[in-house]
């Protein structure tokens, strides 16, 4: 669903106006104003605004250790929980202050561990050897980095990650340790839908007709001393198929993590860039 897609229209229809009577062309210009004001909201407190800067934050921290769980499956009517599992991945993360780090993921009965140094990312093999792994098949390495970890779940829950914003809820919030403010997630789709509502346009008309309706919560906690992202949930469903996903971050340390190295090179069964 390409939210978007819908809100940036009404600005093009400005375009349009000179050849539209009063009413209608206040009607446009009225929408667009409230098409602003909403863009504005989102730039400003909008959920991925908190947790880009969240994980730049922790990027800063003298290394951390993290873990997630990616769920997607059957809903119940309201959207609030999953009732049938179709998939889960389980990722968990190790990284030094220079950024280098040890993987682990996990989804169903498949195990694979990763070293990353120097930006060179080695499959740990069974054996204790090591494979230069350059793979960009999502459904293999799944995520990578911390960074890429909250791509693969945006791409799954676009209407979080485009359309939702974070408001405060408590500045002071214990959390795995951590002494953090508590952001709740609150969706704008439907304050968009409505501003469309209000220009006379067949083709918005059935953008609007053609989104489901949804479900969507979520919370962020925001560690208060390094202003680092310490945990992300999020719940998406569409209301429609009954079927949508949950995602968890959870970072459970702060510094304190093992310098990572490149492994020994007689350990080495396939060079990266060979």
């Amino acid at each position: 669903m390409k939210i978007y897609g819908v809100l940036l229209p009404i600005m093009l229809l400005m375009g349009a106006t000179l050849a539209c009577d009063l009413s209608e062309v206040e009607d446009t210009v009225n929408a667009v104003s409230k098409a602003v004001t909403l863009l504005e909201e989102i730039s400003e407190s909008g959920t991925w605004k908190y947790t880009t800067e969240g994980l730049e934050a922790l990027d800063k921290t003298n290394g951390f250790a993290a873990e997630a769980t990616m769920t997607s499956g059957d809903t119940t009517a309201t959207g609030e929980s999953i009732t049938q599992i179709n998939r889960q991945v389980f990722w968990s993360i190790s990284a030094d202050a220079q950024g280098d780090s040890i993987l682990r993921i996990t989804q169903g009965d498949t195990v694979r561990e990763y070293l990353t140094v120097d930006k060179k990312r080695y499959l740990i093999n069974a054996d204790g050897t090591y494979s230069c792994d350059d793979t960009t098949n999502e459904d293999e390495i799944f995520a990578g980095n911390v960074g890429d970890l909250f791509v693969q779940y945006s791409a799954t829950a676009i209407g979080v990650q485009a359309i939702s914003v974070a408001e405060q809820e408590n500045t002071n919030v214990s959390m795995n340790g951590f002494t953090t403010t508590q952001y709740h997630l609150v969706s704008k789709l439907q304050d968009a839908l409505d501003i469309l509502k209000d220009v006379d346009s067949e083709d918005l008309k059935k953008e609007i007709a053609d989104v489901p309706p949804f479900y969507i919560d979520g919370a962020i906690y925001i560690d208060n001393a390094t202003k680092a992202l310490i945990r992300f949930e999020a719940t998406y469903s569409d209301l429609e198929r009954q079927e949508g996903n949950t995602f968890i971050f959870n970072v459970t340390a702060l510094g304190n993590q093992p310098d990572y190295t490149a492994p020994d090179p007689a350990k080495i069964v396939k060079q990266c860039g060979s």
